[in-house]
C-alpha cells in the first residue's frame, strides 16, 4: 500500500539512523503521524509527535525486516504490545478509513507475551 512507516530517517530535516541512534540509550522516540516516519531529536521539538519507546521502535524496524514464516518467534511484553497496538491504530487510522480489520493489528494482537507456550 506504500504506507510503511519510516524508522531511519528524520521526516523533517532528513537526518539518518534516527532509531539506531535513539536506541542506544533508554529514550523515546518521536513519530510525526503525518508524514510517516521518525523526528531527529532536534525536530522532535518542532512538531507534535506520537512518542514511542526504543523497544517499540526496534520491534517495528525488526517486523519490517523479518520473513513471515519467523513472525511467530517474536515475544512482547504487555505494555510494548499495547504501545504497538496504539500506534498502528493512529498510524493507519490518520491514513486509511477503516483500521479495525488490519492484518498487522491482528498480529500484534496474537503475539505472545514472553514465557507463553509456543503455538499448537
Amino acid at each position: 500500500l506504500g504506507f510503511a512507516p519510516n524508522f531511519q530517517l528524520c521526516q523533517k530535516c532528513g537526518a539518518t539512523n534516527v532509531a539506531a541512534n535513539a536506541s542506544n540509550a533508554p529514550s523515546m522516540l518521536h513519530f510525526d503521524v503525518a508524514h510517516g516516519g521518525v523526528l531527529c531529536e532536534r525536530c522532535s521539538a518542532m512538531r507534535s509527535a506520537q512518542l514511542l519507546s526504543a523497544e517499540a521502535v526496534r520491534l517495528l524496524t525488526s517486523l519490517q525486516a523479518v520473513a513471515i514464516d519467523k513472525l511467530s518467534r517474536f515475544k512482547i511484553s504487555p505494555p510494548t504490545r499495547h504501545a504497538i497496538e496504539h500506534f498502528f491504530r493512529t498510524y493507519y487510522a490518520y491514513h486509511l478509513e477503516e483500521v479495525d480489520n488490519l492484518s498487522s493489528l491482528k498480529f500484534v494482537r496474537a503475539i505472545k507475551a514472553p514465557g507463553s507456550p509456543p503455538p499448537k
